[in-house]
């Protein structure tokens, strides 16, 4: 065993745990000659030869690039967006390719992370992804390229066809349609009473929690809690956060507040911090992954305020994102898109699943 330095830009997982950049391991010479590329003072891998092809790391110092988790895994016909790869032996100067897409971007983490700028192309169906660091590892039928339009819903005036059951509503609620999206009254009834479930005709909306989908909501925000909910029983309680699976409260138009939502029990709350600022004058994607269970993560996204259809995809402008809390145990069987109104001025363009 021998104590090394590691490189700035790498990291190294061993069975003892994760050491970064800068800091100091003990290493076997098995474990030297596994991540010796990563190591201060070592001597550089050589560049191979540019014209036999691959990228700038000697076959001899790199093992062949793996990978571990792609997210996301579907993509929207013509959207641009961001590919984030988790994985090992990812380099500074590799490259990346996607089928049917065309890399505008790569941003080198680590060792272990890249994130892959897409404009996603017109073709649908399963794509390859080709990682390279000087080896060449392909993961095929990697990304889900899929008709975006196929599976939205567009609340805006002109937008998706549906009846005025697809949306059940607190009595005394009132909701309409403008060319800017849906907007919910809530009349006399307590703010955190008054709930909207978006159920679709004849439940086309509502999903089994044993399906785990990422839901993502394109809204203008104002003050009002927006996301997962279920058919719990006590209907008429004035803190519907507290029976819904999870929201997340947006206290204004541009501030984005804390999540709430039930331990497991509905009526039992549980909150947890989380704040982020919007740039004013914008819409939101707001994304949860796997159902908004805990241990998944939340984005938010920045989009322009005359985005388009296609631009609901995009998630080039992360305004934060995080892991849900463990506190968040909520586990009714079927689950639907939830909000609880507050004010006029929230209103909700629409919402995809992926």
């Amino acid at each position: 065993m021998a104590i090394y330095t590691i490189r700035p830009e790498f990291t190294i997982v061993l069975p003892s745990g994760t050491f970064l950049g800068g800091e100091q391991v003990d290493l076997s010479p098995e474990e030297f000659q596994l991540h010796k590329h990563k190591l201060e003072g070592i001597e550089d891998p050589p560049i191979p030869d540019q014209s036999e092809g691959g990228g700038g790391n000697s076959e001899c110092c790199y093992p062949a690039p793996s990978t571990s988790k792609i997210s996301p895994l579907k993509v929207a016909l013509n959207s641009n967006l961001t590919l984030e790869v988790e994985g090992s032996f990812f380099a500074p100067d590799m490259t990346v390719e996607v089928e049917g897409c065309t890399v505008t971007g790569l941003e080198f983490i680590s060792d272990n992370l890249i994130k892959v700028d897409l404009t996603v192309g017109s073709t649908l169906g399963l794509s390859d992804l080709t990682v390279n660091n000087g080896q060449e590892t392909v993961v095929e039928d990697a990304l889900e390229i899929f008709d975006f339009a196929a599976g939205t819903v567009d609340f805006r005036l002109g937008g998706s066809t549906f009846n005025n059951s697809a949306i059940r509503t607190r009595f005394g609620l009132a909701w309409s349609r403008t060319n800017d999206g849906l907007s919910v009254s809530k009349g006399s009834i307590s703010t955190w009473g008054a709930w909207v479930k978006f159920v679709g005709e004849n439940d086309s909306w509502v999903w089994d929690r044993s399906e785990k989908r990422n839901l993502a909501f394109i809204i203008k925000p104002d003050q009002g809690m927006i996301g997962i909910g279920s058919n719990e029983l006590n209907e008429n309680s004035n803190a519907q956060y507290t029976q819904a699976e999870i929201l997340g409260y947006f206290t204004r138009s541009t501030s984005f507040g804390r999540f709430y939502g039930n331990t497991g029990t509905p009526g039992q709350g549980t909150t947890q911090s989380a704040t982020a600022t919007i740039p004013a004058n914008t819409l939101v994607k707001f994304v949860l992954e796997h159902n908004g269970e805990a241990g998944y993560n939340y984005y938010l996204y920045s989009l322009p305020q005359n985005a388009t259809l296609s631009d609901w995809y995009d998630t080039s402008t992360l305004l934060a994102t995080g892991q849900i809390a463990s506190s968040f145990t909520a586990d009714a069987a079927e689950i639907m898109p939830f909000f609880i109104a507050s004010r006029t001025g929230f209103l909700i363009l629409g919402f995809y699943f992926f």
